[in-house]
């Protein structure tokens, strides 16, 4: 929720300094500035407060007894030098949170321990050993299969992250990125389009719920929208949706997200139109964040990657490789690539594969991917694409 953003608002004065150590920009959802929320709203239970505990390094303590926490977790803390992959110096004091222990820190995919012995009997067991995986987002760029320096990877779900594969750690001067931790010796340039995914399922929602009140349309739903967004995809008609996704810049965040939908002329149906726009806006922002990834890395992307719930979208697959030209794009067939991400750590790490690079080949091949290749043009694509950008810059 957005309660810390008080808190947020204040820390972010001093942004920079921050960031330069943790290559994040304070932000409502980084526990660091949760905390300080309680530290001011509830300052009792602040008080008692003794360890931080990531969701997973939460699970990692039931099942182990142990505190640990990997790089990739860490770095969303906001009291972790990202660069040094070690925890800060002086944030801890920053935010008054001295006086609380850090956790073991390990590198992703270690062994944080072994299953706790109550619960392997409990379970039927023996001696299980309990990964430590990176998080989610690191997750499903390793089940992508794409870890060679300058893959870009977009995770189309809720949020749509796109991610490049760095061999060294690089911030940004100007602020716009994140930097995550990945697997060992290699690291990701993050650029996010932001809300994606949430924004299409209200649409999507929306839509179908006003279809049901005409009469006979009782049983109209997803399936019956869907069919009728392949008949709309080239009805844009000029519309231009500039809302929810859109270009990372972290350090310019805060204040309120711009909400625009241009109409050509009068005769525009904006109810056939608008989410076939709404998909050209989320291609036009992946695109974007690419580009900007580009910029910031110096590096010329070859090899993209699509993976998410959105990468269904027949619309987006089309728009994607009109808006890169000249660049190998793939999309997974499988959604579970965070979980893929997370078992190729594992299996690599217990011996059943040498290494991640071998988990990869072993757990995907060509016939794992689906290539899209360029189709004809979209009508009209390219200009709607300039008056985007204009708009947006």
């Amino acid at each position: 929720d957005n309660r810390s953003t008080e808190q947020a608002r204040r820390v972010a004065e001093r942004g920079a300094e921050i960031y330069d150590h943790t290559a994040r920009w304070p932000d409502i959802f980084f526990p660091a500035v949760r905390l300080l929320w309680l530290k001011d709203n509830r300052p009792a239970d602040f008080a008692q407060v003794t360890r931080i505990l990531m969701v997973n390094e939460y699970f990692i303590y039931r099942l182990t007894g142990r505190m640990c926490s990997e790089w990739t977790n860490a770095a969303e803390t906001l009291l972790f030098d990202t660069g040094r992959l070690a925890w800060s110096d002086w944030l801890p004091g920053f935010f008054d949170m001295g006086r609380i222990k850090p956790n073991d820190l390990i590198a992703p995919g270690d062994i944080a321990d072994n299953l706790r012995p109550d619960l392997a009997s409990r379970l039927g067991l023996g001696h299980i050993p309990v990964v430590a995986a990176v998080s989610d987002t690191q997750a499903a760029t390793l089940g992508s299969g794409m870890i060679r320096p300058g893959d870009v990877v977009a995770v189309n779900g809720s949020t749509t992250p796109v991610l490049m594969v760095e061999d060294h750690f690089l911030l940004d001067p100007e602020r716009r990125i994140w930097v995550d931790p990945y697997i060992r010796n290699l690291w990701l340039l993050e650029s996010n389009c932001l809300s994606s995914g949430m924004v299409h399922r209200k649409l999507m929602d929306h839509l179908t719920e006003l279809i049901r009140l005409l009469p006979g349309q009782e049983g109209f739903g997803r399936p019956e929208l869907y069919a009728l967004l392949d008949k709309l995809e080239d009805r844009t008609e000029g519309v231009i949706a500039s809302f929810g996704p859109r270009r990372f810049h972290v350090s310019r965040r805060c204040g309120q997200e711009r909400c625009e939908v241009s109409f050509p002329n009068e005769q525009t149906n904006i109810f056939a139109a608008i989410l076939p726009a709404y998909v050209e806006n989320l291609a036009f922002a992946i695109v974007s964040n690419v580009e900007q990834l580009e910029v910031i890395s110096g590096r010329r992307v070859e090899r993209f990657c699509l993976t998410g719930g959105g990468s269904r979208s027949r619309h987006l697959r089309r728009l994607i490789p009109l808006l890169l030209p000249g660049r190998q794009i793939k999309v997974t067939r499988d959604l579970e690539t965070t979980s893929r991400g997370a078992a190729m750590q594992a299996l690599a790490t217990v011996g059943v594969y040498a290494d991640v690079q071998s988990a990869i080949a072993g757990m995907t091949g060509e016939d794992w991917y689906e290539e899209v290749s360029q189709e004809q043009d979209v009508p009209g694509l390219a200009e709607r694409h300039r008056a985007w950008r204009e708009r947006y810059d």
